[in-house]
């Protein structure tokens, strides 16, 4: 295959580059809006009982709260629960207890839609409807999951605002002249072409957004990396008297399979995550594989057929510059190898020293506190506001699932259409929420077979829910 990419290349060099601009302009009109395509998060563990505990739930009916209306003046209250209760994409709407000043309280609502993307489209709109009511401010944990969408695009725009420029700076200082172009072309292409692919994927298999981090910066390095194997090589043959095509076959059949083994043990490495069960986790590997095959393809069918065109133009100018900066590599590299105890040792102590501010990491869950406070729709107020009605994020069932919550009186009533907690320690609690007989609700005790879910429901204090098998 190699072979048969480098004869292309010397036959019929101006084609292949017609055909990768053909492939730039279709991998760009179709596959640069895959950020809208793609799920939110994908941090749940299909096959943990919490996750079947909440499916369940939600085929009975059960719907988690995905919009808080967070109210200044309580005297509306009534007028801005009714208008949300004509919204056709709103299950339910409770009531939540009053702040300690008396004036303030929330609304918190059930959406009926369960797909990610349609429950966010139904928060952005009502929180489109209730922007220019005064005192009102809109939150929840559906508008978080569209505010953190939204904010991964925007910077993906940004990074490739800062990234391609500063790429081909790069370029130009380790390339010099017209070569300087062949990493930014191999690496838009690589990006465009990653995200061409990536869009046949989620049509099958839904893959999370910020899989897109991993596309943006690997397929930039890997394109700077390749190409700079190619040309150095084919510059090395040109050097040493050789004509361009047989240069070409030189390069291709030396630096050419690198490029090759690198592309498939990259692809390989990231492939592993696949394994996992998480869906962030697989799609981070079917998005690196991907970006590591794209890049090689695009390296060993674009790169050949600029170096057959421009041929013995892509020389450097100063010679003599290039072979004093060859003879310096030279030496460090014979430097090291008579040495190599004292360098890793060195290196080693180098790399840990670097590595030392990464024990102090406190890793949290992908939520609203992601997003800066300047482009939140509803950020520190309606989280401190209502957070006993709706997390500011939707949790995570396989992590929730992993905590053991205080034993607390509680009972699920069928009663309702929406079924609701009322627990004992509730200074409110909902008024579809049924005691059983004999008094007070039983203790709902987490059990280890039982792995509680926790939940947040309006009104309520927090109760742990078991999922029964059926």
């Amino acid at each position: 295959m190699i072979e048969r990419l480098a004869r292309l290349a010397n036959r019929r060099a101006r084609r292949t580059l017609v055909l990768a601009g053909v492939f730039f302009l279709l991998a760009g009109a179709l596959g640069a809006g895959v950020a809208d395509r793609l799920d939110p998060y994908g941090a749940d563990d299909p096959d943990t009982e919490s996750v079947i505990a909440d499916q369940r739930l939600e085929d009975a009916g059960f719907r988690e709260t995905g919009v808080v209306v967070l109210i200044e003046d309580r005297a509306r209250v009534g007028s801005l629960a009714a208008e949300l209760r004509r919204d056709p994409d709103v299950a339910s709407v409770a009531r939540g207890p009053l702040s300690r000043d008396g004036r303030s309280t929330y609304l918190a609502a059930s959406l009926r839609p369960t797909d990610d993307d349609a429950r966010q489209d139904a928060a952005e709109r009502i929180a489109d409807d209730l922007a220019g009511e005064p005192g009102v401010t809109v939150g929840g944990p559906a508008v978080a999951q569209k505010e953190v969408n939204e904010h991964v695009e925007s910077d993906l725009r940004t990074a490739e605002l800062y990234a391609f420029p500063l790429l081909f700076l790069l370029s130009l200082l380790f390339f010099r002249g017209r070569a300087a172009i062949l990493p930014l072309v191999v690496g838009v292409t690589t990006v465009l072409g990653t995200f061409l692919v990536l869009t046949g994927i989620n049509q099958v298999y839904g893959l999370s957004v910020f899989a897109l981090n991993l596309v943006m910066g690997l397929g930039l390095g890997l394109a700077i990396d390749y190409t700079l194997f190619l040309v150095t090589r084919f510059r090395e043959e040109l050097a040493n008297g050789a004509q361009t095509r047989a240069a070409v076959r030189t390069t291709m059949a030396t630096a050419g399979r690198t490029v090759a083994f690198s592309a498939a043990t990259v692809a390989a490495a990231l492939a592993t995550l696949t394994v996992f069960p998480l869906g962030f986790a697989q799609s981070m590997g079917i998005a690196g594989a991907s970006v590591a095959i794209v890049a090689a393809l695009a390296s060993l069918a674009v790169s050949p057929a600029l170096l057959a065109m421009w041929g013995h133009k892509l020389l450097r100018r100063d010679a003599a510059g290039a072979a004093a900066a060859e003879d310096r590599w030279f030496r460090l590299a014979h430097w090291v190898m008579r040495r190599p105890g004292v360098i890793a040792i060195t290196t080693a102590a180098v790399m840990l020293a670097i590595a030392l501010p990464a024990a102090g990491v406190h890793w949290t869950p992908v939520d609203s506190t992601v997003i800066p406070a300047e482009r939140a729709l509803a950020s520190s107020p309606t989280r401190s506001s209502a957070t006993s009605a709706a997390p500011a994020r939707r949790p995570s069932p396989s992590r929730s699932a992993r905590r053991r919550p205080t034993p607390r009186r509680c009972v699920i009533s069928r009663a309702a259409s929406t079924p609701s907690t009322a627990c004992g320690r509730s200074r409110t609690p909902p008024t579809s929420a049924t005691p059983l007989r004999g008094g007070s609700p039983p203790p709902c005790r987490a059990t280890r077979r039982a792995r509680p879910r926790r939940t947040s429901l309006p009104g309520s204090a927090t109760c742990s829910r078991r999922s029964r098998r059926r």
